[in-house]
């Protein structure tokens, strides 16, 4: 198996904010169904987006940090900010937005992006200390 080291943590970035921006779709999508099957309040409707938001980020984030061989936590935060950039745009073509909410998302999303590219790496580093305690008891 032939492993890629990315450079730039530029790519891993892009392919975390397409994850993350196919997870919301899914996710939106999904929930979108079974509110018009259901009678459900407006609060439902306007927590439910931000909170996919939120979990994609942090999903697509995770992703960044895997797909980067050294720089992860710099992978999360740019795929974090492109995928804001991608929120801001559809939420700017659909109906205009204030400056206000669309800083505060940026910064959770980012925050949250930047939290999954952690999270990749605090597990690869546990697996990688569980590998060598391993060969440390088979060569003795």
């Amino acid at each position: 198996m032939i492993k890629t080291v990315n450079a730039s943590p530029l790519i891993p970035a892009l392919k975390g904010a397409a994850i993350s921006l196919l997870v919301s779709l899914f996710a939106l999508f999904v929930s979108t169904f079974f509110l018009t099957e259901s009678k459900s309040l407006e609060l439902m409707t306007s927590v439910l987006p931000k909170v996919f938001q939120v979990i994609s980020a942090i999903i697509g984030g995770f992703f960044a940090g895997k797909f980067s061989k050294d720089k992860s936590f710099l992978s999360g935060i740019f795929s974090g900010l492109i995928y804001s950039v991608i929120i801001a745009v559809g939420a700017l073509i659909n109906s205009g937005f204030e400056l206000y909410y669309v800083l505060i998302s940026t910064l959770i999303i980012t925050l949250g992006s930047f939290i999954g590219s952690l999270l990749s790496r605090e597990r690869e580093k546990s697996g990688a200390a569980k590998r060598k305690s391993i060969m440390k008891k088979l060569r003795s």
